[in-house]
């Protein structure tokens, strides 16, 4: 009777958290077996952060995956929620940074829909810019020749930034490259290239890019 009684219980709580967050629910070490103890975390950082999170009044504790582009919410001492994926969710830091994450669907570089999670950067006229920050598992590379091993590890790739043209529809990848990043907001292009140089900007940078898009559409609407 007893072990019944436990496992109804455990089967309960289960479904408690599939059904406030998601259909997910693992250790938060899961990791380790699942990339078998690589080297760092697939974290932006791997420590939990309080957080509040839009339509809960309850603050939370979340760390984000920046391999599987997923949030994770800690629930109890050994049981982490992953947010659903098929709904959006805005996740504001309480750690003092105040930064706000947003999922969302998004177009990648290779022209597929998926959904990850992204940092508000700015509202512009309507619009939002985000920065998408990501990591890759690298599996370990046996030494060959001169070259010595390389332990399986994650590795942090180039940040990319997002802006969300249409509402309600997947956010678009801004090029990095200058004249795709002109091509890409198509109007008037001598009067940006002309207001990026004068100011002395990079369109890698957050707080530039900032004001390249703010001037780009208080021109333009």
């Amino acid at each position: 009777m007893l072990v019944l009684f436990v496992l109804s219980y455990v089967s309960s709580v289960g479904q408690q958290l599939r059904t406030k967050f998601g259909d997910v629910y693992y250790e938060p070490n899961f990791y380790l077996q699942k990339y078998g103890g690589p080297e760092g975390s697939p974290y932006l950082t791997k420590k939990f952060s309080p957080a509040k999170i839009e339509g809960f009044q309850k603050t939370y504790l979340v760390r984000f995956n920046a391999v599987e582009g997923t949030i994770e919410v800690l629930m109890g001492e050994k049981q982490v929620v992953v947010l659903d994926e098929s709904k959006t969710y805005s996740v504001t830091l309480q750690d003092g940074s105040n930064r706000t994450y947003e999922t969302h669907r998004f177009i990648n570089s290779k022209g597929k829909t998926e959904v990850s999670f992204f940092e508000l950067l700015d509202a512009i006229k309507g619009r939002k810019l985000y920065i998408k920050e990501s990591k890759k598992f690298m599996k370990k590379v046996q030494a060959q020749g001169y070259a010595d091993e390389q332990p399986a590890h994650f590795k942090t790739m180039r940040r990319e930034f997002y802006i969300s043209k249409n509402p309600g529809a997947p956010l678009l990848r801004i090029p990095q490259k200058m004249k795709s990043f002109i091509s890409f907001f198509d109007h008037n292009s001598k009067a940006m290239k002309a207001y990026i140089k004068e100011h002395k900007l990079s369109i890698d940078k957050p707080d530039d890019l900032v004001k390249i898009i703010n001037f780009h559409y208080t021109q333009h609407g």
